[in-house]
């Protein structure tokens, strides 16, 4: 039998060629942080958007260096690829040991790290999926306050307050700041609405307009029945929805940067809009 070809992570850390091509993106990334922390003997502890990975928040769109934050002499050497060493303290208190002995810092300390060094679109996503993954919003609030000013404490603080835990992708993220910056009136998020064929969960809802917003991705369907089952029983409540007089709005992914995409939600905000003046004649 042929010897399976060997992926290099790190130096003396390998996997199966075939194991690495069939993860997904974002498990790689965690796979070479996972690398590092096993070809490493230093005090370290993984932050930024290498401790966001490791607690499976939704990195988007983010460089690839590993943070690390050194605590002593030991360990990988400063000039080691790929990886940004952090040499300032981080309290006890705002560190955790995750799975496999792998320490980083707490959700709400990476929260405040990312909200410092990433732009603002990029924070909030993380942010979002922080607050999903049971983060508190109270304890980073505490935590921006107790800080020593600086020149990120005003970055810090926007971030905070445009964040939102019921946003569950990065691409809802991506889409309610969109509405806010479009100066929209301010939807409901996650709102249900029980049809004939069961409760249907809007992203964005006006309710009072029957107008709905729904951000077309995958993630939704993970952790739930089998995708083709979950697809057809939606569309169900969307017909029925229709029937009784929603509009219904799906943005994909690739509309989000489309500069035409202001103009269609306008669009479809003033129809619902002039139809609801219309019922209520």
């Amino acid at each position: 039998m042929r010897g399976k070809i060997l992926h290099r992570l790190r130096r003396s850390v390998y996997i199966s060629e075939e194991y690495w091509q069939a993860q997904q993106p974002w498990d790689q990334h965690v796979l070479l942080i996972k690398a590092h922390h096993a070809a490493s003997n230093g005090d370290l502890v993984y932050s930024h958007t290498s401790a966001a990975r490791l607690w499976g928040l939704h990195v988007w769109n983010a460089p690839e260096q590993i943070h690390v934050i050194q605590r002593g002499r030991r360990g990988e050497k400063p000039g080691s690829t790929g990886v940004i060493r952090h040499t300032h303290s981080v309290p006890d208190g705002d560190v955790e040991t995750l799975t496999g002995g792998i320490r980083a810092t707490s959700r709400e300390r990476t929260v405040l790290d990312c909200a410092r060094t990433l732009p603002f679109e990029l924070a909030v996503v993380i942010a979002d999926s922080a607050l999903q993954c049971g983060a508190s919003l109270e304890k980073m609030h505490e935590m921006a306050d107790g800080a020593p000013k600086s020149r990120f404490i005003t970055r810090v603080r926007q971030v905070l307050a445009a964040v939102d835990g019921r946003s569950e992708s990065a691409g809802e993220t991506r889409l309610r700041l969109k509405l806010r910056a479009l100066n929209f009136p301010q939807p409901v998020l996650q709102h249900e609405i029980r049809t004939a064929e069961g409760t249907y969960r809007a992203d964005f809802a006006w309710p009072e307009l029957k107008l709905i917003f729904e951000f077309d991705g995958d993630s939704k369907y993970r952790h739930a029945q089998p995708t083709a089952q979950v697809i057809l029983d939606e569309r169900k409540r969307e017909t029925r929805l229709m029937e009784e007089g929603w509009t219904i709005v799906r943005v994909r992914w690739s509309h989000l940067d489309e500069p035409g995409l202001k103009q269609r939600l306008v669009r479809k905000y003033n129809e619902a809009f002039r139809n609801a003046a219309g019922r209520a004649a």
